[in-house]
């Protein structure tokens, strides 16, 4: 009998509890109603939603029926970062802006244009309100 290599998967709930709680938000459906199609009490639903519970795959597969997606999207969601991940973060360290790498010079340049004109609107918007 052959051996078959199988590995587990390691859930991260703190980012599945985010997509459930977006897709609630985006389906206007209460977090009665998603606990209750789910069986489960209103507030264990909302320490999934939280990040403070533990999803199974059988609650991705509920949820993916309630909300109309497909249960992967649940599991392979990779947004770059949730609210939490910036919170005390400077606008800097929040994004990747500070070491942006273009496709090639042209497309380097353009950006550059784009932010100079950017700063230079800023610029004339604070000489503006100054004047006021």
């Amino acid at each position: 009998m052959e051996e078959k290599n199988l590995q587990s998967i390691e859930l991260d709930h703190k980012k599945i509890g985010f997509e459930f709680y977006l897709n609630r938000q985006n389906s206007d459906l209460t977090t009665e109603e998603i606990a209750e199609g789910l069986n489960l009490k209103k507030e264990e639903y909302e320490n999934l939603e939280n990040g403070n519970g533990k999803f199974t795959i059988e609650l991705i597969k509920k949820g993916a029926k309630l909300f109309n997606k497909d249960p992967l999207h649940f599991l392979s969601h990779t947004s770059s970062h949730n609210f939490s991940d910036i919170e005390n973060s400077t606008i800097l360290n929040a994004s990747t802006f500070h070491t942006f790498i273009g496709v090639n010079e042209k497309q380097n340049d353009a950006i550059l244009k784009l932010i100079n004109s950017v700063t230079d609107m800023n610029k004339k918007i604070f000489e503006i309100i100054e004047q006021k």
